[in-house]
Order: C-alpha cells, then sequence, then structure tokens
C-alpha cells in the first residue's frame, strides 16, 4: 500500500486559506433546498479502526502516575469547532437546528466524565464536495489538514463519510455523518479522539486484519487477532501496510484468566466484547449474538458502552477507566486545547414565547417581522421558516443576537391547509439543549392595490383565468418613467418569471408567455421605487 505526497501539495496544505461565515449579530444560514440525509443503515458505524495512542499506552501501565490529573475533580471545559459542508455550488448544507442537537447529546454523553465541551464560534458553513461525499478517509484527511482550526477539536459535518457515519483521524480531526446525527456518533468519534479504542479492539477487521477470516462465535475464540491501522496512525504519510497483534480479553476481571489490563481496550471496567458490527440490543442491554472467550466462558456483550458498536437506543456509558485516561489526555498532551476554562454555559430554563407572526396569522407578502421574548441564558437565536410544516423545505435559517427580524423574502399566499411555520431555538455556545418554541404557522395575503403606489393609477392583468399558451396581458397607467422589477412567483413562492421594464408616462403595456406554466395559481409582482403591488391569476389547461 504506497502513499505519495508531492512537495506542491505539502505547499497547499501550508498555504490553504478558508473563507467562512464570520460570526454576526445576523449570520444568515444556507437553507436545505437539496438537504441530503442518507439513511444511517447505509453506512459502517465507525470507520476508526484505531490502534492504541502511545499516551494510553503509557498511561495503561501505570495510571497511578497521573492521578494528579485524574483525581482533578474540575470539568475540563474544551473548545470544538463545528464545520456543516456542502458542495462546491453551496448545496445540500445540514440544518443548524440538527447540529444543535447533536452538540447537545455529545455533551449529555460526556456529562459523567468530567468533559464538557463548548463551541468555537462562528459555526462554519464550508461549500467543499471532496469534504461533502469522500470515498476515503485519506480525502477527508486531506481537506482537514486544510481546514482544520488549530486549538480546538474540530467535528465536520458532511453527507458521506468514506461509508461510515464517522471517524476520527489521530493526525486531523473527526467526521459525522448527516445521516448519523441523532445518536452518539459525535460522541463515539469525540472519544476516539481523545484516545478511546473500541471495546472490540483487533476485531476491527475480523479474526485477521483483512477479514478474511469470519469470527465463528460457536466455538471458543482465539487468543490473539490481527487489525489494520495503517490509514489511522499519528501521521498521514506513510508507504507500508501496518498491522497489529491484539490479545482477545478474556471474560474473567481477576485471577489467574484476567487479562483486561493488557487484551483489546485495556480497561477493565468494560466488559469483554468481539462484536465488530452494528448490533442491537435485547430487553437487558446485552448482545443477542452469543460469545465465547478463549477460556471457553460464554458471554454477552453489555450494549451500554459509548465506545462499543451496539445501537444508539443502548448506548450511555463512558466508564470511570474510560473517563480518567481522556482527562489525563487532555491536560498532559492537549493543554493547548483548555484555554478557556470558564466558558458561557448558563443553563436555558425558560419558555421562549412567541409573539408575531401569531399562530395562523395573515400577514402582507411584503414583508414579515418575526419577533419573540428573550430568554435568560440565551446569547443567541436560531431562526428558521419552513415552506409547510416543520421538516418540510427550509425557507431561511439565521443565528441572531437580536429578538426580531424582519424578512425580505417573498412569501406567496398559500392553500389554507398547509401554511408556512416557523419556530425559534435558543442557546448559547456552550448550551444548546434548550427547547425550540412553539411552532407557529401562518399564510400571507396579496397586497394588490395601488393606494400605496402614488404614481401608478392603474393595473389590468388579463384574460384571467388564461388558458396556457395565451398570452397575458399587462397595463398599467404611469404619472411619471421608472423602471419596474416583474417577477411571476407560482403558489410555492418559485420565480418563473423574471425582467426589468422600462415604463413612461401614461399607458404601458406588455405580454408574458403562458407557455412553459403549469395550469394552477399564479403571483405577479411590480416592484417599484415607490412600493410593490401584487395581482393574482390563473392558468387553466
Amino acid at each position: 500500500m504506497q502513499r505519495y505526497l508531492t512537495s506542491l501539495c505539502i505547499l497547499s496544505l501550508i498555504l490553504g486559506v478558508n473563507h467562512f461565515l464570520q460570526a454576526q449579530a445576523i449570520q444568515h444560514l444556507p437553507t436545505d433546498k437539496n438537504y441530503e440525509v442518507k439513511n444511517p443503515t447505509l453506512f459502517h458505524a465507525c470507520g476508526t479502526n484505531c490502534a492504541k495512542h502511545p499516551f494510553l499506552k503509557e498511561y495503561q501501565r501505570n495510571p497511578e502516575a497521573y492521578a494528579h490529573l485524574t483525581g482533578n475533580r474540575n470539568t475540563l471545559f474544551v473548545p470544538v469547532t463545528l464545520t456543516v459542508t456542502g458542495t462546491d455550488d453551496s448545496l445540500g448544507f445540514g440544518r443548524a437546528s440538527n447540529v444543535l442537537n447533536t452538540f447537545c447529546q455529545m455533551n449529555a454523553d460526556y456529562a459523567g466524565t468530567g468533559i464538557q465541551f463548548f463551541i468555537e464560534p462562528p459555526i462554519r458553513y464550508l461549500p467543499n464536495t471532496t469534504m461533502y461525499q469522500h470515498d476515503s478517509v485519506i480525502q477527508g484527511g486531506m481537506e482537514m489538514l486544510i481546514h482544520d482550526v488549530p486549538n480546538t477539536m474540530n467535528i465536520y459535518f458532511v453527507s458521506n463519510p468514506a461509508g461510515n457515519c464517522g471517524y476520527n483521524l489521530p493526525y486531523a480531526s473527526m467526521t459525522v455523518s448527516y445521516g448519523c446525527m441523532d445518536g452518539h456518533t459525535a460522541a463515539h468519534e469525540m472519544g476516539h479522539a481523545l484516545t478511546m479504542p473500541h471495546t472490540f479492539l483487533g476485531w476491527e477487521g475480523g479474526v485477521s486484519y483483512d477479514g478474511s477470516i469470519t469470527p465463528d462465535y460457536t466455538v471458543a475464540a482465539p487468543t490473539t487477532v490481527l487489525y489494520d491501522y495503517t490509514d489511522f496512525k499519528d501521521t498521514m504519510w506513510t508507504d507500508t501496510l501496518i498491522i497489529d497483534t491484539s490479545i482477545v480479553e478474556n471474560v474473567d476481571r481477576t485471577g489467574p484468566n484476567a487479562n483486561c489490563a493488557v487484551a483489546a481496550d485495556g480497561f477493565c471496567d468494560t466488559e469483554a466484547d468481539y462484536l465488530a458490527f452494528r448490533w442491537f440490543c435485547d430487553g437487558t442491554g446485552a448482545s443477542t449474538q452469543q460469545q465465547i472467550d478463549p477460556n471457553g466462558t460464554a458471554f454477552y456483550s453489555d450494549g451500554s458502552y459509548i465506545m462499543s458498536y451496539s445501537s444508539d437506543n443502548c448506548q450511555t456509558t463512558f466508564t470511570t477507566e474510560q473517563s480518567n485516561a481522556m482527562k489525563a489526555f487532555l491536560q498532559n498532551e492537549r493543554p493547548n486545547v483548555l484555554y478557556n476554562q470558564n466558558p458561557t454555559r448558563d443553563t436555558i430554563n425558560g419558555q421562549i414565547a412567541i409573539i408575531e407572526p401569531a399562530n395562523q396569522a395573515i400577514v402582507a407578502d411584503v414583508s414579515r417581522t418575526f419577533t419573540w421574548t428573550a430568554v435568560d441564558g440565551a446569547t443567541h437565536y436560531l431562526l428558521e421558516v419552513y415552506d409547510g410544516t416543520i421538516g418540510g423545505q427550509l425557507l431561511e435559517a439565521l443565528v441572531l443576537t437580536d429578538t426580531t427580524y424582519t424578512s425580505n423574502v417573498y412569501l406567496a399566499p398559500k392553500p389554507p391547509f398547509n401554511p408556512y411555520s416557523w419556530k425559534v431555538v435558543p442557546f448559547n455556545y456552550g448550551y444548546t439543549c434548550a427547547s425550540h418554541s412553539t411552532i407557529n404557522s401562518f399564510n400571507t395575503e396579496i397586497v394588490s392595490g395601488v393606494d400605496g403606489v402614488k404614481h401608478i393609477q392603474n393595473l389590468q392583468v388579463y384574460p384571467n383565468p388564461i388558458g396556457r399558451g395565451q398570452e397575458l396581458q399587462v397595463e398599467l397607467q404611469l404619472s411619471k418613467t421608472d423602471q419596474i422589477n416583474v417577477q411571476v412567483f407560482t403558489s410555492l413562492g418559485q420565480i418563473v418569471h423574471h425582467f426589468d421594464w422600462d415604463v413612461t408616462n401614461g399607458l404601458n403595456s406588455t405580454q408574458l408567455s403562458t407557455v412553459d406554466l403549469a395550469a394552477g395559481v399564479y403571483f405577479l409582482r411590480l416592484d417599484t421605487n415607490e412600493g410593490r403591488i401584487t395581482k393574482k391569476f390563473t392558468v387553466n389547461r
């Protein structure tokens, strides 16, 4: 297995420059017209075939030497840079609300470890097709070396991280798939970044490193297994296939057969586990697959460990020994990320209240002002506006520091049974677990009169209804010269025609073709320097 990297490539890594959204009072986030969520069952659980980190080997040889670090009861606060990826043409970005939920779950998973995380602002949006959907961890690693923010832990949310739910690279950072954001993948990959191996370390490739020998769970396991960590060493560049031997862990935790301190992950408070595939636990939280250790003792894997491959509904735990090792690693090896031990992490307990638009309100199509109450502890608010119910197409997504926002996005009136909807999520960069507001629906009304535009005396649109293929006549009577922007929208707000119309004092007329318009309701909007006029018309078959 050869790895080549030219001096030109190295130079590009050194000189790589990022262009991301900067922190602002209003941060407009990409909407998800082409938002892609892959089914997590399409992914391998984790792409990190993790060898033991050199520090973890040293720590496990003599944990008492680090007692001054593990005995520290103060919580360690760690900054995380969150990068949401899309394609080069800025499509496919994941939803900010899902990112906040994932971060919340990760902090909950680490609540008992003495480690907590805060977001290094801002949440970044990276249009990068290679990172968004890559076939190998080497491709992902190359992009990470360009875009990682130093002195923070970096998480990239992507559509396809080389066919996995996520992975971590020791020399770079970690990925989480959009399809796996609602479970414990982020906590699992962060565990790898903090030196945690899988509970089943050594079994990633089956009995042999390349999957050529399938485990036979009906007989006693071998005493050793082989695993490949070529791509997961602490440096990217290597031209050698790296295979290592792992001692298979026995069930016994004490006595002559106990080898938990040297086998597999090296932790004696994680039980034996040989299951290197995604598995579902039974009613007791254990695997349904029985295994047999090298001494002939039958057992079932414990599904509570976040560093196992059990299903998301089972995983809850980092053990005491795992927690101590991670705390020791941070303080001994990564003190550069511990620069802020007093981040903003105020818990947000109050319920945010919607003021305007009220639920089921009818508002003008010219502009809409969204207003809500402030909540103690919140420094930012995520506003999301949807076409239809929550979960449908996202029309606007913004992070604001204020509690009011006026939108200029045109929203055409919709059928009463499918109005627009919106919600607000309060958060701060250390706490993203607050409940969102009530989900309010609203619709728009047409501003069709000419009274508000003084230099327009009359507007006629005919025939109405009009047969498909006919020319729509538009007549406009004005008292002065103007340039008018003309747009035709569908009932869902999609623009199907637009042009600038130079008009003069007196009667002006133009024609619009309906050949390309499907049957349905449309809106003709005229934007002038002094106001806006909208006319509704219907195209028949």
